[in-house]
Protein backbone atom coordinates (compact mmCIF):
# COMPACT_ATOMS: atom_id res chain seq x y z
CA UNK A 1 0.00 0.00 0.00
CA UNK A 2 0.93 3.61 -1.12
CA UNK A 3 3.16 4.92 2.23
CA UNK A 4 1.45 7.99 1.85
CA UNK A 5 -2.04 6.66 3.27
CA UNK A 6 0.17 5.95 6.37
CA UNK A 7 0.90 9.74 6.86
CA UNK A 8 -2.36 10.98 6.54
CA UNK A 9 -3.88 8.24 8.68
CA UNK A 10 -1.88 9.15 11.39
CA UNK A 11 -2.66 12.82 11.13
CA UNK A 12 -6.16 12.23 11.19
CA UNK A 13 -5.51 9.48 14.71
CA UNK A 14 -4.17 12.69 15.72
CA UNK A 15 -7.13 15.32 15.32
CA UNK A 16 -9.16 12.49 17.09
CA UNK A 17 -6.91 11.68 19.97
CA UNK A 18 -6.52 15.39 20.65
CA UNK A 19 -10.34 16.40 20.40
CA UNK A 20 -11.38 13.63 21.98
CA UNK A 21 -8.79 11.78 24.63
CA UNK A 22 -11.06 9.16 25.87
CA UNK A 23 -12.35 8.32 22.23
CA UNK A 24 -12.17 4.71 22.92
CA UNK A 25 -13.98 4.49 26.17
CA UNK A 26 -17.17 6.12 24.48
CA UNK A 27 -17.18 2.70 21.90
CA UNK A 28 -16.98 5.29 18.85
CA UNK A 29 -16.95 3.21 15.82
CA UNK A 30 -14.35 3.96 12.61
CA UNK A 31 -14.68 3.44 9.12
CA UNK A 32 -11.66 4.42 7.29
CA UNK A 33 -11.37 3.82 3.29
CA UNK A 34 -8.93 5.18 0.84
CA UNK A 35 -8.99 5.98 -2.84
CA UNK A 36 -7.17 8.17 -5.38
CA UNK A 37 -7.68 11.11 -7.98
CA UNK A 38 -6.11 11.88 -11.15
CA UNK A 39 -5.06 8.53 -11.47
CA UNK A 40 -3.86 7.86 -7.95
CA UNK A 41 -1.45 11.05 -8.53
CA UNK A 42 -3.29 12.34 -5.31
CA UNK A 43 -4.34 10.15 -2.66
CA UNK A 44 -7.11 10.25 -0.40
CA UNK A 45 -7.89 8.99 3.13
CA UNK A 46 -11.38 9.29 4.76
CA UNK A 47 -12.34 8.82 8.14
CA UNK A 48 -15.50 8.57 9.97
CA UNK A 49 -16.12 8.35 13.81
CA UNK A 50 -19.34 7.68 15.53
CA UNK A 51 -20.45 8.32 19.01
CA UNK A 52 -23.01 5.62 19.66
CA UNK A 53 -24.36 8.51 22.55
CA UNK A 54 -24.05 12.03 22.37
CA UNK A 55 -21.86 14.63 19.62
CA UNK A 56 -18.71 15.80 19.16
CA UNK A 57 -17.30 18.89 20.57
CA UNK A 58 -16.94 21.09 17.30
CA UNK A 59 -14.87 23.80 19.01
CA UNK A 60 -12.59 20.81 20.31
CA UNK A 61 -12.14 18.79 16.67
CA UNK A 62 -11.77 22.41 14.59
CA UNK A 63 -8.60 23.71 17.01
CA UNK A 64 -7.35 19.94 16.92
CA UNK A 65 -7.54 19.95 12.79
CA UNK A 66 -5.90 24.04 13.18
CA UNK A 67 -3.03 22.62 15.37
CA UNK A 68 -2.41 19.49 13.69
CA UNK A 69 -2.05 20.71 9.88
CA UNK A 70 -1.21 24.24 11.20
CA UNK A 71 -2.99 26.52 7.86
CA UNK A 72 -2.36 29.81 7.10
CA UNK A 73 -5.09 31.95 7.75
CA UNK A 74 -5.54 32.49 3.92
CA UNK A 75 -5.76 28.78 3.33
CA UNK A 76 -8.24 27.56 5.84
CA UNK A 77 -12.16 27.57 4.12
CA UNK A 78 -14.95 27.57 6.27
CA UNK A 79 -18.74 26.27 4.62
CA UNK A 80 -22.06 25.72 5.93
CA UNK A 81 -23.46 22.74 4.58
CA UNK A 82 -27.34 22.13 3.80
CA UNK A 83 -27.60 20.57 7.40
CA UNK A 84 -26.40 23.74 8.87
CA UNK A 85 -23.11 21.84 10.07
CA UNK A 86 -19.92 23.44 9.07
CA UNK A 87 -17.21 22.24 6.88
CA UNK A 88 -13.91 23.26 7.21
CA UNK A 89 -11.07 23.09 4.62
CA UNK A 90 -7.31 23.75 4.59
CA UNK A 91 -4.23 23.25 3.35
CA UNK A 92 -1.10 21.92 4.88
CA UNK A 93 2.40 23.75 4.66
CA UNK A 94 3.04 20.51 1.83
CA UNK A 95 -0.22 21.38 0.16
CA UNK A 96 -1.88 18.59 1.12
CA UNK A 97 -6.36 19.34 1.33
CA UNK A 98 -7.83 18.33 4.56
CA UNK A 99 -12.04 18.42 5.14
CA UNK A 100 -12.91 18.15 8.77
CA UNK A 101 -17.46 18.14 8.97
CA UNK A 102 -20.02 16.98 11.22
CA UNK A 103 -22.33 14.37 9.67
CA UNK A 104 -25.98 13.52 11.46
CA UNK A 105 -26.10 16.36 14.28
CA UNK A 106 -22.39 16.12 15.17
CA UNK A 107 -22.92 11.99 16.27
CA UNK A 108 -20.49 11.73 13.25
CA UNK A 109 -17.42 13.05 12.76
CA UNK A 110 -16.26 12.71 9.41
CA UNK A 111 -12.01 14.31 7.78
CA UNK A 112 -11.05 13.20 4.60
CA UNK A 113 -7.34 13.89 3.73
CA UNK A 114 -5.79 14.32 0.26
CA UNK A 115 -2.13 14.95 -0.59
CA UNK A 116 -0.85 17.55 -2.62
CA UNK A 117 -0.19 16.42 -6.50
CA UNK A 118 3.25 15.82 -8.14
CA UNK A 119 2.03 17.58 -11.06
CA UNK A 120 0.22 20.86 -11.37
CA UNK A 121 -3.46 19.55 -12.04
CA UNK A 122 -4.30 21.41 -9.18
CA UNK A 123 -5.16 25.08 -9.98
CA UNK A 124 -5.86 27.50 -7.25
CA UNK A 125 -5.21 24.66 -3.94
CA UNK A 126 -7.97 25.26 -1.70
CA UNK A 127 -10.42 27.24 -4.60
CA UNK A 128 -13.47 25.89 -6.05
CA UNK A 129 -11.23 25.00 -9.27
CA UNK A 130 -9.11 22.57 -7.01
CA UNK A 131 -9.90 19.16 -7.66
CA UNK A 132 -9.99 17.53 -4.18
CA UNK A 133 -12.51 20.27 -3.01
CA UNK A 134 -14.53 19.93 -6.33
CA UNK A 135 -14.81 15.97 -5.24
CA UNK A 136 -16.32 16.90 -2.14
CA UNK A 137 -18.48 19.13 -3.15
CA UNK A 138 -19.77 17.21 -5.87
CA UNK A 139 -19.97 14.22 -3.37
CA UNK A 140 -22.17 16.34 -0.51
CA UNK A 141 -24.45 17.21 -4.04
CA UNK A 142 -25.08 14.05 -4.87
CA UNK A 143 -25.36 11.88 -1.46
CA UNK A 144 -26.62 14.90 0.99
CA UNK A 145 -25.01 16.85 3.89
CA UNK A 146 -24.32 13.08 5.78
CA UNK A 147 -22.10 12.28 2.52
CA UNK A 148 -24.19 9.28 2.38
CA UNK A 149 -23.20 7.81 5.89
CA UNK A 150 -25.68 5.71 7.85
CA UNK A 151 -25.77 5.83 11.57
CA UNK A 152 -24.21 2.30 12.45
CA UNK A 153 -25.41 2.95 16.13
CA UNK A 154 -28.59 3.25 15.57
Amino acid sequence: MDPRFDELRAAQAEVIRLSVPDIESLGALATPRHGGLLDDRVVSQRIQVELPTGAFDEEAVLQAALTVWNPKLDERFGYEKADGALRLDMLDASGGFHSVTFLHEHRVLQITSFTASTEDEIAEPGTQNDVRRSALDAEEQVFGPNYGYELQAG
